[in-house]
């Protein structure tokens, strides 16, 4: 383990206004090990206390100038057995920079360390700009055989904004990525596995994805927009249609959202006929269903895709939209929409 850490901020997301690739509406992704790095002030290994095995004791500490650490958490009965029968093991705990609340980061083995060594090694840059650099070291990491190394890389791009997703260099295990994929303990990381499916050629990835859409049906709740966003993403026109008809055939707000957003984050990071055909059947859905001009207008402007402004102007005009909310969201689109065509044509 890396003995001495400089003093890092948090990573600058890519451009303001992108969501993060799993950031769908609803759900947020799950802090990773190196954000609780980035956001300590003190950084320390820690074993049982020699005198009181139930109790933490810093063995080194890795950050901060501070000569005593007092670790209020206790020592689980598992980690107790293993740090036992493994002196070279340790437990990595971070105090938080604006609370002064001690976490813990990772169970540190051989195999674990030294990726946490390298992870070290580039805070500083990663700090400094080096998103694409961060994310593809971690799109490196999918295939690791150590089960938190793996982990780890997925918690990481879960981070990253997927335009930046789809353009780092990446292998997707669909095999691995599909074992156990509904398994309680892979609740967190199912977004991102998804997405990854999405990104891979495996003829099992397509058939799964596909599946998730037959027959007008879709996936439930948040998760639904990281399945439509896949499904197009390896599919292509097909899977713009089956996404677009079960959003128009669901009463469900939430997954019309998430679907929404699948659409608009497609449109985002496609290219030529795929992005035509999704601006083209929301402007449809929203002929249709004066309804869905609020998630409309949130989506689509939060991406500066102005597409949908005819049609929105339309609505308004007409009266088609009366409540306050849609009508203040779709306001703020047209607005938007306006100053960016102006200058954009002159």
């Amino acid at each position: 383990m890396i003995r001495v850490l400089v003093t890092v901020l948090g990573a600058t997301l890519a451009a303001s206004g992108v969501a993060l690739a799993c950031g769908f509406h609803g759900y947020v992704p799950e802090e990773t090990a190196v954000d609780r790095l980035l956001a300590s002030d003190r950084v320390v290994l820690a074993r049982p206390s020699a005198e009181n095995p139930f109790r933490y004791e810093a063995q080194t500490i890795l950050r901060g100038s501070v000569t005593t650490v007092d670790i209020p958490h206790l020592v689980d009965s598992g980690t107790r057995r293993m740090l036992r029968s493994n002196p070279d093991h340790a437990v990595l705990f971070a105090r938080d920079g604006a609370n002064g609340t001690w976490q813990r980061v990772a169970y540190l083995d051989p195999g674990f360390d030294a990726v946490m060594d390298a992870v070290l090694a580039r805070l500083d840059e990663w700090r400094l700009g080096g998103d694409w650099e961060r994310y593809q070291f971690f799109a490196n990491l999918l295939g690791h055989p150590h089960p938190a190394v793996a982990q780890l890389a997925l918690g990481e791009l879960d981070r990253a904004p997927y335009p930046v997703l789809v353009g780092l260099n990446l292998t997707p295990d669909a095999d691995r990525l599909l074992q156990g994929i509904n398994a309680p303990e892979n609740r967190g990381s199912l977004p991102i596995r998804v997405l990854l499916l999405g990104l891979s050629d495996a003829k099992a990835a397509r058939a799964f994805l596909r599946r998730q859409f037959q027959e007008g049906r879709a996936p439930r709740g948040v998760v639904a927009g990281a399945y439509g966003v896949a499904l197009i993403e390896s599919v292509g026109l097909d899977g713009v249609t089956r996404v677009a008809s079960a959003l128009q055939a669901s009463r469900d707000p939430v997954l019309r959202e998430s679907l929404m957003e699948a659409l608009a984050m497609q449109a985002e990071a496609g290219e030529g006929p795929l992005v035509d055909e999704i601006r083209a059947r929301v402007g449809v859905l929203l002929a249709n269903d004066p309804d869905l001009a609020l998630i409309v207008a949130r989506h689509f402007g939060r991406r500066a895709d102005w597409s949908q402004i005819d049609i929105l102007d339309r609505l308004m005009s007409s009266g088609s939209i009366d409540d306050p909310e849609t009508r203040y969201e779709v306001d703020q689109y047209l607005r938007a929409a306006t100053e960016a065509l102006f200058w954009e044509n002159n």
